[in-house]
């Protein structure tokens, strides 16, 4: 009596849990019955300037621990090529000069990995670029990239450090060698592995939401940060382990100074396991490039921008220097912009980009569009922000003539050093654009995340059988699977271990076609590879029976097996109806252990 007692009193805690969760849901849908959708602040996270011990000590540092507790977010060795390489760079100035990034007395500081904190997160789903023409040429890396820069304590008094790193890591599913006909090297992207990002995404966007938190709105400091009781950093901490690994680290750049200016700007890459400095495509064959106020020449290299035309730069480098704005950048040419437009064509991500575009120019069109009044110029270059998505809030663009921070903190000089939140406009329309680009690729027809909709999706995969003599024995191959014993079925061991799946079945329809139903968790493309992981052989011997099959075995040919099961997937009329739309196989395997688990007090 006593133990039936409590398996009551527990299963009506979890009944409760699971109607309370469904309640959640509804009440998120209702607020927001829209397709999956990320806005700017959702893929470009702005930390609030640290101003205390305390806040300094909720921030992520360079030498986290990533999920398997061993590897950090930069590797040790990694992160000393990139300081040890920073202190010999060099650049020479207009008049012969040579001038160096110094560390000077903070060299020990700069060195320790502990002291470089993450500043932002940007999440590029196409890098160089969004636009068609760039994927067809250069192909399509996405990204996950940390901004990081030195805070150091003084006492109590927190100092940032006009010193910045970018670091990328990329998801690369491969790499077609350039041609001899002068193609350039593709990269094809890990679509599968970055949706599992983005969607981790959307979950947090709707968990803010489910908090009274809406993550919608003008590029700023994320709104959660204000928020005591959603520990925002905590889940970003979670959220980076995850997907973050030194296997993916593939580029580094970095922008140091000589206290308190020039601005040397250099980048490394991966190759053979090390980094090594590589050059610009607007620098030749110079490696670094600075920006001075000192005297002579502003910019140095002088880059040459291919913009307009074969080798015609479009760079700010001019409007460091007394130019006439309403002069033409190209007299009798066929593009009639002026000097005035140059801000907004290097912060329009659809004309520049990495290939075309120096490191000055990205880092300065905002403070010279502010220092040169340029704000209410209207311009046929302008970047037409997509529909749905915000734009950037003024009080954070950038607009200081000394500050080159194109996402992250800006310490002023002129201004004691406080520190204050900075973005640049191209930063701004680049995370505008990525955005418009995840909704269109990544969330077009797919379910919504968890909290929001059904965490499950159904699969109905019909193929078309061969032959009656190949039915035959698919059901003799079937039926034998099937009877088996659990523990020594393929299909239920790997279905086990996969632990995304409700239910599975296979279903003969008519004389000539074989269905495969299944009821899962997330994301169609992950659980389809994963299928090929788990169950390649299974669907080997399946699929020698049916028609139009993809080429054997499949784990050799894992995208044309992707490519084949959505074609045959036939897609429910929505909505998709789940008894319990917030709970995940795992989630009930969970609450199904504890209400059969005895409890340790006896007056319940």
């Amino acid at each position: 009596m006593l133990k039936n007692c409590q398996k009551i009193y527990i299963l009506s805690l979890c009944l409760a849990f699971i109607a309370a969760m469904a309640s959640v849901a509804i009440a998120v849908d209702g607020a927001n019955s829209s397709p999956t959708r990320l806005d700017v602040n959702d893929i470009s996270i702005l930390w609030p300037v640290p101003k205390s011990s305390d806040d300094l000590n909720k921030l992520i540092a360079l030498d986290e621990k990533l999920a398997d507790g061993i590897s950090t977010i930069c590797p040790e060795n990694a992160f000393q090529q990139l300081v040890t390489t920073a202190q010999g760079v060099n650049v020479s100035g207009s008049a012969g000069n040579i001038v160096q990034i110094k560390f000077r007395n903070q060299k020990a500081a700069f060195e320790s990995a502990t002291n470089w904190i993450i500043a932002g997160i940007r999440i590029d789903p196409s890098a160089p670029g969004c636009d068609k023409k760039l994927i067809a040429a250069f192909g399509s890396t996405p990204q996950i990239r940390l901004i990081v820069q030195p805070v150091t304590r003084q006492g109590e008094k927190v100092i940032v450090h006009d010193v910045t790193a970018h670091l990328v890591y990329s998801f690369v599913a491969g790499i077609e060698p350039a041609t001899a006909s002068g193609l350039p090297a593709r990269v094809n992207p890990d679509k599968a592995k970055f949706k599992i990002v983005l969607d981790d995404l959307a979950t947090l966007k709707a968990e803010l939401l489910a908090a009274g938190i809406n993550s919608d709105g003008e590029l700023s400091v994320h709104p959660a940060f204000a928020s005591e009781t959603i520990k925002f950093p905590e889940k970003l901490r979670v959220f980076l382990k995850k997907h973050l690994s030194a296997e993916q680290l593939s580029a580094m750049a970095f922008m140091g100074i000589d206290s308190p200016e020039p601005w040397i700007f250099f980048a490394m890459v991966k190759q053979e396991g090390k980094f090594v400095r590589t050059g610009h495509p607007t620098l030749g064959t110079e490696q670094a490039q600075m920006l001075t106020f000192r005297g002579g020449d502003k910019v140095m290299p002088h880059p040459k921008n291919s913009t307009f035309g074969n080798g015609f730069g479009v760079s700010t480098s001019v409007l460091f220097e007394p130019v006439n704005l309403d002069g033409l950048l190209l007299p009798g040419g066929e593009h009639p912009a002026t000097f005035r437009e140059i801000p907004d064509i290097v912060a329009n991500p659809q004309i520049s980009h990495f290939f075309n575009t120096d490191c000055v120019s990205c880092h300065s069109e905002s403070t010279r569009r502010s220092n040169l009044s340029l704000q209410g110029t209207v311009s046929p270059f302008q970047f037409q922000r997509p529909a749905g998505i915000s734009g950037v809030n003024d009080a954070v663009l950038a607009k200081h003539e000394w500050n080159v921070r194109n996402f992250g903190w800006f310490p002023d000089f002129f201004n004691e050093g406080k520190a204050v939140e900075s973005v640049s406009m191209r930063t701004a329309n680049e995370a505008a654009e990525s955005a418009a680009f995840i909704n269109r690729e990544y969330f077009t027809n797919t379910p919504e995340p968890v909290m929001t909709k059904n965490v499950t999706n159904a699969l109905t995969l019909v193929m078309t059988i061969k032959s009656p003599d190949d039915k035959v024995k698919l059901k003799q191959l079937i039926t034998s699977l099937q009877q088996l014993p659990p523990e020594k079925n393929p299909i239920a061991v790997a279905l086990t271990k996969l632990g995304n799946v409700h239910f599975a079945r296979f279903v003969f329809i008519g004389d000539d076609q074989l269905a495969v139903i299944t009821s899962y968790d997330n994301d169609f493309e992950t659980y389809i590879l994963s299928f090929v992981d788990e169950l390649g052989e299974v669907f080997d011997k399946l699929l020698v029976h049916i028609k139009d099959a993809p080429p054997l075995p499949v784990k050799e040919h894992p995208e044309a097996f992707l490519e084949f099961v959505k074609k045959r997937d036939l897609i429910c009329e929505p909505p998709f109806y789940s008894a319990y739309p917030t709970l995940k196989v795992q989630d009930i395997l969970t609450l199904q252990k504890k209400a059969t688990e005895p409890t340790s007090n006896p007056r319940q």
